[in-house]
């Protein structure tokens, strides 16, 4: 295949309406750019468009949800379609959860270079560059469905570059062999990702700003570029404004506060002065005295407050979230054996975790007076990672009451023992991790 070269770019999940959240004392200076943040995200994704001079933008749905962004996103989306519009540059919307029953304001028309795609079927469209087609556009908005039909991707024009653009969960194995489908862009996940890359690509671009402490690390844009003989080559451009990180600082063996506060200070420092604001997360992993410490919260508090004081306000600020301990050490298979009230402990939670293989019911747990009203659904553990999470904290804390460090062994794996800090094993159950 012969074809023109052509650059676009992926991009979608902007959730205008929703400003970024899961921090419970952010400081004043840093508010409007929480505030502000998705909007400025989509601008530098529009204005990446405009440098690059790109051929089209694909828009892999969920801009925003109409009721609550009113006015000010959809002149902020038509202000933007607009620019494109007069640098030459086309629009193909795949709608998603948020935007496909969306009913465009008649206040705000969309520009001409804009085509929206609905939910009642693929929709195929050829985009031309100066009267020459380069590339067929096949798109569909979020519907109903589980799950989006490759089968239903066919294009309508022989030997132009196609591309499927929708919204939702496809088959990898099923679309990798659709042979008639050059590149998918796909939205609906707000972390980017590759589906596949063989023998095409598939491809979920993320969100332009992540929204959570769970959705760390950078986000942005898709530049995707398309040579003479159909070969795909995609850029990641992070676009976000403020950036949620996870910093695991790992080995950690002091006794002292002091130390790790000067630990801390050190990654602080490799981190700061280029990019977005950072809200940080810190995981120590390690053992001593000061990571037990930590680990009980006795310290978490004074580390913190150092770490705002000296980090939180410069330009681009990092802002320390919380600071977590991780133990570094492995927990000995004999001590699910021995005869004290710790092995005791540590069978009771291994036959807890092997009699609730997906969830955990809490509620036998509540004081009578709890089971009404919102508590039940606030202590919930509805999910394999909240159930994973739940489990480890609670071992960790009988060890450290029953134990302490005294409970861990080496580093370094050894015949009989294993890792406490890794996650949940293959089979679901987190605790038969720690013991054959």
């Amino acid at each position: 295949m012969s074809i023109p070269p052509f650059r676009f770019i992926q991009a979608g999940d902007f959730h205008l309406d929703r400003p970024p959240g899961g921090v419970a004392d952010l400081p004043d200076h840093l508010k409007p750019t929480l505030v502000e943040a998705a909007y400025r995200a989509a601008s530098r994704v529009f204005d990446l468009a405009l440098s690059e001079r790109v051929d089209f933008m694909l828009l892999t749905g969920d801009l925003l949800h109409p009721p609550s962004a009113g006015p000010r996103g959809w002149f902020f989306l038509t202000e933007y379609f607009e620019r494109l519009r007069q640098h030459g540059i086309g629009v193909f919307w795949g709608t998603g959860r948020d935007d496909a029953s969306l009913e465009w304001p008649a206040l705000f028309p969309l520009p001409r270079n804009v085509e929206r795609f609905d939910r009642e079927g693929v929709t195929r469209i050829v985009h031309e560059r100066s009267s020459t087609p380069i590339a067929e556009i096949c798109g569909i908005g979020h519907g109903p469905q589980d799950m989006l039909r490759a089968a239903d991707f066919r294009p309508g024009h022989e030997g132009l570059f196609t591309i499927a653009l929708a919204h939702g969960e496809i088959d990898a194995e099923v679309a990798a062999k659709h042979e008639k489908v050059d590149y998918w862009a796909l939205g609906g996940e707000h972390q980017r990702r590759n589906l596949f890359t063989a023998p095409v690509t598939a491809h979920y671009a993320g969100s332009p700003q992540g929204r959570s402490p769970e959705e760390s690390g950078p986000h942005g844009c898709t530049l995707v570029q398309v040579d003479e003989l159909g070969q795909v080559e995609t850029s990641f451009i992070p676009t976000d404004v403020v950036r949620y990180q996870t910093e695991r600082v790992t080995g950690v063996d002091t006794a002292s506060r002091e130390a790790l506060e000067h630990l801390l200070a050190e990654r602080a420092t490799s981190l700061s002065g280029v990019g977005p604001d950072l809200l940080v997360t810190w995981i120590v992993v390690g053992r001593g005295a000061a990571v037990r410490q930590l680990r009980r919260g006795a310290i978490e508090a004074e580390l913190l407050n150092r770490l705002r004081t000296d980090w939180g306000r410069r330009q681009p600020a990092l802002w320390s979230l919380e600071v977590q301990a991780e133990p570094l050490g492995d927990v000995a298979d004999s001590l699910f054996e021995e005869q004290s009230l710790r092995g005791e402990f540590l069978r009771l939670l291994q036959q807890l975790d092997e009699s609730s293989p997906s969830h955990l019911d809490m509620n036998p747990y509540l004081p009578e007076r709890f089971l009404v009203g919102g508590v039940p659904q606030a202590v919930a553990v509805e999910s394999l990672d909240q159930r994973e999470k739940v489990l480890r904290d609670a071992a960790l804390l009988g060890l450290d009451l029953l134990g302490g460090d005294d409970a861990l062994g080496p580093a370094l794996p050894t015949d009989g023992r294993k890792q406490l800090a890794h996650g949940p094993a293959a089979n679901g159950s987190s605790l038969s991790a720690w013991k054959d």
